[in-house]
């Protein structure tokens, strides 16, 4: 993951998301994943 990348809050579940690549995201918590196509919308 780049550094200093700001947390991003899962809109599902409310827990922060793992960034798997600067572009594809992972909530440990509930399992939703968002990637480069979910971005402006969602995060």
């Amino acid at each position: 993951m780049p550094e200093r990348m700001e947390p991003v809050k899962c809109p599902k579940c409310g827990k922060d998301m793992t960034y798997i690549q600067p572009c594809h995201l992972r909530c440990m918590s509930c399992g939703a994943e968002y990637d480069c196509s979910d971005k402006g919308v969602l995060w």
